[in-house]
């Protein structure tokens, strides 16, 4: 290849990456608030509550205990109370709490993501050239993981902390660093389905109570087919591909869980990305 074609390519890569950069700043930029407030307040709520609860759990009031005992949380999770008593099942009983609020803010996330574009009347200027809608597309996916890691990062952070404060060295770190990043695919997995759901009604208005509604519905339906034996139900609710009490059992994910998160994932980006394609450009006043 001559000298001259070398530069042309050259030119028009550089071109390229320049562009997602650039849509990808962007979107950080918007993000910037959101992560910033979610990250702080994890920190923060685990790293103040975590050893209380270890304290209280780990005492010999059995009258305590005996009180969680009849909270539907645990027979979701499937925690027996000789395991809450513990630093690790006290752990999480808590982060459980945690995969609801990530549910709503990853949903929440995926579905402003879309809307905010024909809300703001900007729709017009990032779907059109010169950037591309798969820079487009990328760069709001990248912008969402990065996003989402970063309060997952803050959130272990946190449960460090305050299993160190509250438990001093009894504890299990790497079941507590699975159990902390959990939160990252459960952002993840409902990102993309609100991003998909963001495609087909672009202009929703209230994406948080949408997001409040599908992630409350998913865990409804996840107890529902615990607390009944359905065990197929539980496909429906990501929160079980990741129980806690699994992993402080088995010290890891379980295969097919991941596996289907993956696929999962993949499958509503790859549509959502069909659909982004093909979408026309509709702004709303």
């Amino acid at each position: 290849m001559s000298p001259h074609w070398k530069r042309y390519f050259s030119t028009i890569t550089n071109k390229g990456c320049a562009l997602k950069v650039t849509i990808f700043k962007y979107e950080m930029k918007q993000l910037k608030g959101p992560v910033l407030i979610w990250s702080i307040s994890l920190f923060l709520v685990i790293l103040s509550i975590l050893p209380v609860y270890i304290g209280m759990m780990s005492s010999t009031d059995t009258i305590v205990l005996e009180g969680f005992g009849s909270n539907p949380m645990l027979e979701a999770m499937g925690v027996t109370l000789d395991v809450i008593a513990t630093p690790m099942g006290t752990y999480a009983f808590l982060t459980f709490y945690v995969f609801l609020a990530c549910a709503i803010n990853g949903m929440n996330l995926g579905l402003k993501m879309i809307t905010k574009e024909y809300l703001q009347n900007t729709a017009d200027f990032i779907l059109t050239k010169p950037y591309s809608r798969g820079k487009v597309f990328i760069s709001k996916i990248l912008a969402i993981i990065i996003s989402a890691l970063i309060i997952g990062l803050a959130y272990f952070l946190g449960s460090w902390m305050g299993m160190l404060i509250g438990a001093g060295g009894d504890y299990n770190f790497p079941a507590m660093t699975l159990i902390a990043f959990s939160i990252v695919f459960i952002q993840l997995i409902y990102a993309a389905l609100g991003l998909l759901v963001g495609m087909i009604f672009p202009h929703i208005r209230v994406p948080l109570l949408v997001a409040t509604a599908v992630a409350f519905t998913s865990y409804v339906i996840g107890s529902f087919s615990n607390k009944m034996g359905y065990t197929a139900l539980t496909y429906l609710s990501p929160y079980h591909y990741f129980t806690s009490a699994e992993i402080i059992k088995t010290g890891g994910y379980e295969p097919r869980f991941i596996v289907l998160s993956l696929v999962l994932i993949g499958f509503i980006l790859g549509i959502s990305y069909l659909i982004f394609r093909k979408k026309d450009i509709i702004i709303v006043s």
